[in-house]
């Protein structure tokens, strides 16, 4: 391919990529993803910094209309005609490009200004906070969850006996209470499970039957059958 349609390809994509806010529901996606297009294609194509500057000036410009118009009585009217711009322009700039011309959006402000490198760095990093970053938490916390529950429906149910309290002295809540509750494994071997957090008043008395979940390849990390020890983490984390 020739430095020409290479340039031409990297604008071409990076007009199409305002028009992914209306299959990919993230914010500010159609702000963004041109910026990171520009990051990755700017050292191959020197020019693709005007194509940005292009773009996202319409799409800042549009958002600014889009708010002004949300919040006046006429502005509703012109609305749904703004939103087809959002959808038209992008593509015309996209043809234009893939002829090897430089597009500028019609009814754009020019916020970004003639040399719009550190504002396109920023917009950069604002993506890397605002979207990618909890965008990798949430998928985290998805992927630890449904490993919780595929290791909580894998447990064995078994009864375990309550051979002690534990107790503690907490300048501020006073005196906190633990059992430790003791159970036999698969090969009769005692293995001994406390729950985990420390309770204001004694939850349990010695002696007391408690129901328990292990895993028998692992009982060592056994857990008190309730839903704070199974769940508390899950709803926290989520």
């Amino acid at each position: 391919m020739s430095q020409d349609k290479s340039s031409q390809s990297w604008a071409l994509f990076l007009h199409l990529s305002l028009l992914l806010s209306w299959v990919l529901p993230l914010p500010f996606v159609d702000i963004l993803a041109p910026v990171i297009i520009w990051r990755v294609g700017r050292g191959q194509v020197p020019d693709l910094v005007t194509h940005a500057r292009h773009a996202l000036n319409w799409m800042i410009s549009s958002t600014i209309y889009s708010l002004i118009a949300m919040v006046t009585v006429v502005g509703l009217i012109f609305l749904p005609i703004l939103w087809g711009l959002r959808l038209a322009f992008p593509i015309v700039a996209a043809i234009k490009a893939g002829k090897g011309q430089s597009w500028n959006y019609p009814l754009s402000m020019d916020i970004l200004g003639p040399r719009p490198e550190r504002q396109l760095k920023r917009a950069a990093l604002g993506f890397l906070s605002l979207v990618v970053l909890p965008l990798v938490a949430v998928l985290g916390s998805l992927r630890w969850r449904h490993q919780h529950l595929r290791w909580l429906n894998s447990l064995t149910p078994t009864t375990g006996t309550v051979t002690q309290i534990l107790e503690q002295n907490d300048p501020e809540s006073g005196t906190l209470y633990k059992p430790v509750v003791t159970f036999q494994g698969p090969q009769g071997d005692a293995y001994e499970v406390s729950p985990l957090s420390w309770s204001g008043s004694p939850t349990y008395r010695k002696d007391d039957a408690v129901d328990i979940l292990y895993a028998p390849t692992e009982p060592q990390r056994a857990l008190i059958n309730n839903w704070t020890e199974k769940w508390l983490w899950v709803t926290i984390v989520l």
